[in-house]
């Protein structure tokens, strides 16, 4: 479907286009979350021991494609294991025993 042609905007409509482009322009100059704003979960998880694998839940509903650690209590590794991720869990590993990391999940 195309879009109507607009001919002439009255003083109104120009109004609201200006309000509006003034939001988005706020909106992207710095306000704009990460995770409030793009397919991603935000999980804090403790890892048992190095090397095991530990499951974590994610709220995406699809398939995640990666994951950022955002915060980490120990200087840790953490790394994915072989197994298959799903719509709800992602399998992950840690480098030392016990860590307490959050993770940005995409």
């Amino acid at each position: 479907m195309k879009a109507p042609k607009i001919e002439a905007w009255d003083e109104n409509t120009m109004l609201v286009v200006n309000t509006f482009l003034r939001e988005v322009e706020t909106l992207l100059n710095g306000q704009l979350m990460l995770s409030g704003n793009l397919s991603t979960e935000v999980v804090e998880k403790t890892f048992s021991a190095t090397g095991i694998e530990t499951a974590v839940d994610h709220g995406l509903k699809r398939v995640p494609t990666g994951f950022i650690v955002v915060k980490r209590e120990l200087d840790v590794e953490i790394y994915s294991s072989d197994r298959q991720w799903s719509t709800d869990r992602i399998y992950l590993k840690s480098s030392t025993d016990n860590p307490v990391v959050k993770l940005l999940i995409f």
